[in-house]
C-alpha cells in the first residue's frame, strides 16, 4: 500500500478529540475553545500555551491514530506500507518526522527539477534511522520530461542516494492503454515519461540495473551519521533544508524533533 502526500485541507477537530486532548494534556480544553477562534483566554501567555498543546495534540493524533492505525491494518493484512507522512505541503498540523516514524517505510519525494531544498527525502531517511526502519523510500523523478536524458536523471538518483534513500517509487505513468497514441497517457497533463512510449525506453535497462544495485547495496549497511539537528517540536514542523545552519563539508546529518 502506497500513500501519497496529504494534499487537502487541514482540520483541528474530529469526533472524540476532546477526550484525546484530556488524556494527553491532562486538562479540559472546553474553556479554551474561544482561543481557537482567535480570542485571548486568560492572558497571551496562557493562550499561546494552550494553542501549543492543541497543535501538539493534533500532530500526535495524526501520527498515532491515522498513520499508526493504517500501519496496524496493513500488518494485519500482511502487506507492506509506505507513506509520505504527511508530505511537503504542510497541509496538516503535523510533525512530519514523527508521522514518518509510524509507518513501515517512511517516504519522501524528489522531483526531476530542484529549485530549492525543501524536498523531504532527508526527512524520510532521518525517520528511518531514528525509528529503526530498514527502508527509506522516495517518490522519484516526478515531472521528468521527455527532453531529459537518463544521465540527468542519474544525477538526481545519486543526490537521493547521498541523502540515504534506498528505495525509489518511480512517478512514471507506467500504464499505457493505447498502442497507437504517443506520448500516450502522461498523468493528466503532467510529463510522466518513464514508460514504453519514451524513445530511450528499450535502452534504459542499465539505468534501472544501476539503481537496483545501489539500493540493494545500501540496504546491506548501517547508517553512520555525524550530526543530529533538532528542528523543533512546535507543529506544523518539517525539514526545510534551506533553513538549516551551515553544515561543514564532509559531514552527514539527520534531523530530529
Amino acid at each position: 500500500v502506497i500513500m501519497d502526500s496529504h494534499e487537502a485541507g487541514a482540520q483541528n477537530w474530529t469526533p472524540g478529540f476532546e477526550q484525546e486532548f484530556l488524556r494527553r494534556k491532562g486538562y479540559d480544553l472546553f474553556s479554551y475553545l474561544p482561543a481557537m477562534m482567535g480570542y485571548i483566554v486568560g492572558s497571551v501567555a496562557e493562550t499561546d500555551a494552550f494553542l501549543y498543546d492543541l497543535r501538539r495534540t493534533v500532530a500526535d493524533v495524526i501520527s498515532d491514530n491515522y498513520f499508526g492505525t493504517l500501519q496496524t491494518l496493513c500488518n494485519k493484512a500482511g502487506v507492506d506500507f509506505t507513506a509520505q507522512a504527511t508530505g511537503n505541503g504542510l497541509s496538516l498540523v503535523a510533525d512530519n518526522l514523527q508521522a514518518k516514524g509510524r509507518v513501515q517505510k517512511p517516504q519522501g519525494e524528489f522531483w526531476a527539477k530542484h529549485i530549492h531544498g525543501s524536498y523531504d527525502i532527508k526527512e524520510a531517511s532521518s525517520a528511518a534511522h531514528i525509528y529503526g526502519k530498514r527502508i527509506a523510500s522516495a517518490e522519484a523523478y516526478t515531472d521528468a520530461k521527455f527532453s531529459q536524458s537518463l544521465a540527468e536523471l542519474k544525477n538526481l538518483a545519486d543526490f537521493a542516494y547521498a541523502a540515504q534513500v534506498n528505495e525509489f517509487v518511480v512517478c512514471a505513468s507506467a500504464y499505457q492503454p493505447w498502442l497507437d497514441k504517443y506520448p500516450g497517457s502522461t498523468g493528466g497533463g503532467r510529463h510522466y515519461c518513464l514508460n514504453r512510449n519514451n524513445t530511450y525506453w528499450e535502452y534504459s535497462r542499465p539505468f534501472w540495473d544501476y539503481q537496483a544495485r545501489c539500493a540493494g547495496l545500501m540496504r546491506k549497511g548501517m547508517p553512520v551519521v555525524d550530526l543530529c539537528i533538532y528542528v523543533g517540536q512546535n507543529p506544523p514542523v518539517k525539514l526545510l533544508t534551506y533553513r538549516l545552519p551551515e553544515i561543514p563539508e564532509g559531514y552527514d546529518w539527520d534531523v530530529c524533533t
